[in-house]
């Protein structure tokens, strides 16, 4: 089996929930969008990915509006496994015009070009939304 580019410049590093030594690579390096780590997701990360949306599941029912139901289920998001950004972007794209994408960093942009709005702190998300519209 081929290593990704991450595995190959990165060996051993793995993705956690506080920091990846990948990620503060990138964002040394200036780099706000990076490919999403997908094979270094681990069986641990799974399971808080399977607990997680289990968990939001009553809350989405009880609180959230008929459009955004309407709009996650079709997503066809896995409850079983991290959403690969490339499958999620096959149901997002179309729909709304907009892509998600891995980021090294937090941040917040102008509605108008993408959505993307997290705290400034030293905890890197990892997803954005940009608009694929021109």
């Amino acid at each position: 089996m081929a290593l990704t580019q991450t595995q190959q410049f990165y060996p051993g590093m793995g993705l956690t929930t506080t920091k990846a030594p990948f990620i503060e690579v990138a964002r040394s390096r200036g780099e706000l969008y990076i490919e999403q780590p997908y094979e270094l997701y681990s069986e641990e990360n799974h399971e808080a990915w399977r607990r997680l949306y289990a968990r939001i599941q009553d809350r989405w029912q009880r609180y959230a509006t008929e459009k955004f139901l309407e709009g996650v289920s079709k997503l066809c998001l896995d409850p079983n496994r991290v959403p690969r950004l490339d499958d999620v972007n096959r149901f997002l794209a179309p729909l709304t015009g907009f892509k998600a994408k891995a980021v090294s960093r937090a941040m917040c942009l102008p509605i108008s070009s993408s959505i993307a709005c997290a705290d400034a702190s030293s905890r890197p998300r990892l997803l954005c939304a940009t608009s694929t519209r021109s």
